[in-house]
């Protein structure tokens, strides 16, 4: 039973919206509520000399809980906004006010699984679902009997396919007390000063851009319809949905995604198209329950460092992959549109990391690193997932290794990407 008369605790994390966001609904139901967001300090560390989190990702981010703040003041709610270690904030918190209820969503991220075994040391947390298409109590298994391959998953589950309903945003929100808690009005990390004209979207954070691209990928352009033949394009905006910065922050819900998706079927008809925008929300949803899984078994594979430090001949090709210099003009675009706009194709991101692992002959895990320092749609589970698959890791055929001569012709045969990103930087200033 909850004590609605403690007050409650949003932990604003992976989810940084007001629809379809079950620990808000949950916390509303106090009589007075505290909405935090905390930059906490591992975010700030370095693996293998790499940051946790870059310029691009750090500046959608900020976007993004700027968007949050504004959207809970109209609500009579404040989000604060913090730096620290977050058990040392609550510690704050709990001076000020005796009695806690904290609400946070799930997430398969080794750090916040830790953070929340510290929590529950001190304080009543309630985990809160939120941040997959389906939640862990509607697959038609338990947990540790996740199928070892994705195929698997997808028949079991569309088998016993659940009734899938977002919830709606809240009209009003409980009581803010007052806190004495420095809260932050610029962001604590380094942003970019410039876009790159040449960038595939222009990915701006928050809940109302994540809606308003929602509504132009789906209804205004109609591009679903044929999502599944043009989804391995490299150029332009619309040859894929690119909801996944949202959905990586929580700025947009899955199961929103879904429901728009049927509804969208209701009126214009389903095809294989309509089928595969949720068939990839699936494959999202299968690597965040096998991180998942990891965790609860307290595997540490994807955590695990490289076994041997780069020689001087290895750290020089990694940098030369991570800047685009490899000599090989469809890796090299490639990787320097993740440079320079923190987004990659995911056709891209195939072949770029086949290139690290059998060209190279680099361990994932610095591939894995970098795209976590770059891309501004980095999801933990996702892009540990994605490398072991190529890795042969968690792949029922072994590793992958893409012939990329071949695919630069099927892809780039008239070599429009490639001259695209390839310009001199200069023309960034065009």
């Amino acid at each position: 039973m909850i004590n609605t008369d403690a007050t409650a605790v949003l932990l604003f994390q992976h989810n940084l919206r007001l629809h379809d966001n079950p620990a808000l609904v949950a916390a509303a139901k106090h009589k007075r509520l505290i909405c935090l967001y905390c930059y906490d300090d591992w975010q700030f560390d370095t693996q293998f000399g790499l940051s946790h989190c870059g310029p691009h990702r750090a500046g959608f981010i900020w976007q993004s809980l700027q968007d949050l703040r504004e959207k809970l003041h109209k609500l009579g709610q404040h989000l604060y906004i913090v730096k620290g270690a977050l058990n040392a904030i609550m510690a704050q918190i709990e001076q000020q006010i005796p009695e806690l209820n904290i609400y946070v969503q799930a997430h398969a991220s080794l750090q916040q699984h830790q953070q929340l075994c510290q929590l529950t040391q001190r304080f009543k947390c309630h985990l809160m679902p939120g941040n997959t298409l389906l939640d862990a109590d509607q697959l038609p298994f338990d947990l540790y009997s996740l199928p070892s391959v994705f195929t698997r998953f997808r028949n079991k589950v569309e088998k016993s396919w659940p009734k899938l309903s977002p919830l709606a945003s809240p009209l009003a929100l409980p009581f803010a007390p007052k806190l004495h808690l420095p809260s932050l009005d610029s962001s604590p990390t380094r942003q970019m000063d410039k876009r790159d004209p040449r960038r595939a979207l222009d990915f701006v954070g928050g809940e109302s851009a994540a809606l308003s691209r929602l509504d132009h990928y789906i209804w205004q352009t109609k591009a679903l319809q044929t999502y599944k033949e043009t989804r391995n394009q490299l150029l332009g905006s619309d040859y894929s949905s690119k909801f996944s910065p949202w959905l990586a922050t929580g700025c947009l819900s899955a199961k929103h995604i879904y429901q728009q998706v049927k509804l969208f079927e209701a009126k214009h008809g389903a095809n294989e198209s309509t089928y595969w925008l949720i068939f990839e929300l699936l494959w999202r949803d299968y690597f965040a329950f096998s991180a998942q899984k990891d965790l609860a078994s307290e595997s540490v594979l994807a955590t695990e460092q490289p076994k041997n430090k780069l020689g001087s001949v290895q750290q020089r090709a990694f940098e030369s992959w991570c800047q685009g210099n490899t000599g090989n003009d469809f890796v090299d675009a490639n990787m320097r549109e993740l440079l320079h706009s923190g987004f990659m194709s995911n056709r891209g991101r195939q072949n770029v990391a086949s290139y690290l692992l059998n060209e190279l002959n680099l361990d994932w895990r610095w591939g894995a690193a970098w795209f976590e320092q770059q891309l501004i749609d980095f999801d933990q589970a996702s892009n540990v997932g994605n490398w072991q698959y190529i890795a042969g890791i968690k792949s029922p055929n072994g590793a992958r290794r893409f012939n990329i001569a071949l695919q630069t012709e099927q892809y780039d045969g008239q070599g429009a990407y490639r001259r695209h990103w390839l310009k001199s930087d200069s023309a960034e200033e065009e």
